[in-house]
């Protein structure tokens, strides 16, 4: 049975490399909301680019859902997914549990952070130099602020990229839940 892996997070903390690492284990299928835009739309967000403001909340919306129409049909396929996106709102992830129920799969999430201030900075720092994000540090402290929480009972776990020693072992772990999921076993 397909299914449908949210990689989610704020800005820099690594949700790529996990969703990478995370296909090498199911041969899924990436849908990134970065990838969904184009590198220009991505280098050339205005630096407000996660405020609330109208028009970039509909940037967002559309970006999203762009994701969740690929997802459900890549699903319906047979195709397992790999949603790495930031998924600040509720609404987003149970669009994504709707989606599951809809197709009669599983949907789970897997938050990533970045305990460690100074490497986030850092991180943020070298992929917008590189040109590979658009965010900055000032992007990340600004999702704090709207940012829906996201519960216990959402995720199927937690990955701090800054102590996580090693990832592919934790990884993993995490996939081998999935891939051999008990029957009875509710999405989160």
């Amino acid at each position: 049975m397909a299914y449908i892996i949210a990689v989610v997070g704020k800005a820099g903390v690594g949700k790529s490399t996990i969703a990478r690492s995370i296909t090498s284990y199911n041969d899924g299928i990436i849908l990134s909301t970065d990838g969904l835009r184009s590198k220009e739309e991505n280098m050339n967000l205005p630096k407000n680019a996660y405020s609330n403001t109208i028009e970039v909340r509909n940037i967002r919306e559309k970006t999203y859902q762009k994701l969740f129409s690929l997802a459900e049909e890549l699903i319906l396929k047979g195709k397992n997914v790999i949603a790495d996106a930031t998924f600040e709102k509720k609404a987003w992830r149970n669009e994504l549990r709707e989606i599951s129920s809809r197709t009669n799969t599983h949907s789970y999430i897997i938050e990533v952070i970045c305990g460690d201030k100074e490497i986030l900075k850092w991180r943020l720092k070298k992929r917008r130099e590189e040109k590979k994000e658009s965010a900055d540090w000032g992007v990340h402290q600004g999702q704090s602020c709207y940012f829906e929480n996201i519960e216990e009972n959402e995720k199927i776990a937690i990955i701090d990229t800054a102590i996580e020693r090693d990832l592919n072992k934790r990884i993993e772990e995490i996939v081998s839940q999935i891939i051999t999921p008990h029957e009875n076993r509710t999405s989160r």
